[in-house]
Order: structure tokens, then C-alpha cells, then sequence
């Protein structure tokens, strides 16, 4: 199975947050939650979809998760 990742980012800039989905793990090494880039965005949360889905055998189940979760960051805004 493919490494995936969610990375959920904050762009400091204007208080935005989105996220990039990544494939590979090299990716993925060089990022921390804390990390700044050169853009001046913050790394929020890195969520392993793999290990998601282990825990979380329903999607059903996993969507609703991750949608109240999201939910919750707009709530900080």
C-alpha cells in the first residue's frame, strides 16, 4: 500500500488554511507539525490516511471525522 499523508497548513499571511495530500514519505520527512516554510505557512496537522483507515474501518465513519474536524478549525477563525 502508498504511503499518504494529509498535510494541513495555515498561510500566516492572511490566517488561511488548507491542505496538500502527498504520496510519498519523502515528502513528508522534511515536514514537522511547527514547520515554517519560505512562504510563511505553517504545517497544523499531518494525518496519515493509512493509519486512518486502520483505525477507522467504516469510511462513513472516517468522513464524518474528518468533516467535524475541519469544522472545528473554522470554529477558530
Amino acid at each position: 500500500m502508498r504511503i499518504c499523508h494529509i498535510i494541513i497548513w495555515l498561510n500566516l499571511n492572511n490566517g488561511q488554511y488548507y491542505h496538500k495530500f502527498y504520496k510519498h514519505l519523502l515528502f513528508i520527512t522534511k515536514y514537522e507539525v511547527g514547520f515554517i516554510n519560505q512562504y510563511n505557512h505553517k504545517v497544523i496537522d499531518i494525518i496519515d490516511l493509512q493509519e486512518f483507515y486502520a483505525r477507522h474501518k467504516s469510511l462513513k465513519r472516517l468522513l464524518k471525522r474528518l468533516i467535524s474536524f475541519l469544522e472545528n478549525i473554522l470554529k477558530r477563525l
